[in-house]
């Protein structure tokens, strides 16, 4: 019976992922228990991967507003150099 729920545990989470479940009725509870295993660590790898992403993604964007002030900044500068160049003639 114990098998059998691991059985169609791992058969439902091949349907989620679009996979065809590759259990015959031959499968030990230990095959199933890896495969299950094996999900669990798939997913905590995925969720490490979706975080350390975000961080990137929000870095990569505070790294962009850095740059836009930084030329906005630049091109006042050049502004002013170009008006004291112009009195200065």
């Amino acid at each position: 019976m114990f098998s059998q729920v691991q059985e169609l545990q791992v058969m439902l989470l091949h349907a989620r992922g679009g996979v065809a479940p590759v259990l015959s009725g031959t499968s030990s509870a230990e095959d199933v228990g890896k495969l299950l295993e094996k999900n669990r660590s798939l997913q905590d790898e995925n969720s490490k991967l979706c975080r350390e992403l975000s961080e990137a993604t929000g870095q990569t964007a505070l790294m962009f507003e850095k740059i836009i002030m930084t030329e906005q900044a630049n091109e006042k500068l050049q502004s002013k150099l170009e008006q004291l160049q112009h009195h200065a003639a």
